[in-house]
């Protein structure tokens, strides 16, 4: 899903990115009744043009990919984006024609995000954290 999004994307000059460093714990719930416990950290990007929104990243133990466009294997989507946060919805479907549900909202003012992907009858996935900016213009290396 990241790569289809993001060549969509890349077709022009990308207007707008922000990278943001997230720390994060995350519970994983499978239809057992089981559930395990992380926590980690990820760096998302955030590719904004002519108004369509994708956001993506992965840590060691999360992979978040949303996107305001209609892509790849995204089958619907909500943007209840404004300006004090982005809060998108996909509906996708896998190879496998499972249904997956994400949806990921960060508060633009706090920093605080909230991450969750579902697997229609099955697996689980919630996260929650906190983002701080990344400056681009001021690189160590």
């Amino acid at each position: 899903m990241i790569s289809l999004a993001a060549c969509a994307l890349s077709d022009a000059a990308i207007a707008e990115t922000i990278k943001l460093a997230c720390k994060f714990t995350e519970t994983v719930s499978f239809s057992s009744g089981n559930e395990e416990k992380h926590s980690g950290r990820i760096v998302l990007q955030i590719d904004t043009e002519n108004g369509a929104t994708m956001i993506s990243g992965t840590g060691a133990d999360l992979s978040i990919a949303v996107s305001t466009l209609k892509v790849g294997p995204i089958v619907d989507l909500v943007d209840d984006s404004d300006k004090g946060k982005w809060d998108i919805t996909n509906k996708t479907t896998s190879a496998d024609q499972s249904t997956w549900l994400t949806q990921l909202v960060i508060d633009r003012n706090t920093g605080d995000f909230n991450y969750y992907r579902s697997k229609e009858g099955g697996i689980s996935i919630i996260a929650t954290g906190a983002c701080e900016k990344i400056k681009l213009s001021a690189r160590k290396f």
